[in-house]
């Protein structure tokens, strides 16, 4: 398996775990993931693809920390704000910021070693949501 596909994969599952965060599925985040992945790995999702990703990521035994962890050693400081930022635009997608989705957003930063100074500056580039 090569670093592009782990990365992909990586982004895959954030998004996913962060649509999954609040325990709903809406269409304004399905959308989202499609077009986000799109614009950072410049692949197309399905809907389909989307469902089968809810599946594994639902069934994987590994919790976020896990999956990350693995991945914190390999990622540039890029891939670790590309993954960031994804987990971001997917918990905005609805328009608010629930608390889960924020500690999740904290959780991923701390598995891909990213500061708290560099996190805070990192989302006050991205668009705010209420």
């Amino acid at each position: 398996m090569t670093f592009q596909v782990d990365f992909r994969g990586a982004v895959k599952r954030v998004m996913i775990l962060m649509m999954l965060a609040d325990g709903d599925i809406r269409d304004e985040e399905i959308g989202a993931i499609r077009m986000v992945y799109k614009h950072l790995v410049g692949a197309e999702m399905s809907e389909q693809d989307i469902d089968r990703e809810v599946y594994m990521a639902k069934s994987d035994g590994r919790s976020i920390e896990q999956f990350l962890m693995v991945l914190s050693a390999v990622l540039s400081d890029e891939g670790k704000e590309t993954i960031i930022k994804a987990a971001y635009m997917i918990a905005a997608a609805d328009g608010e910021l629930h608390a889960m989705e924020k500690q999740l957003i904290q959780t991923v930063a701390d598995c891909l070693q990213v500061g708290q100074e560099r996190l805070t500056t990192m989302l006050a580039s991205l668009p705010s949501v209420g």
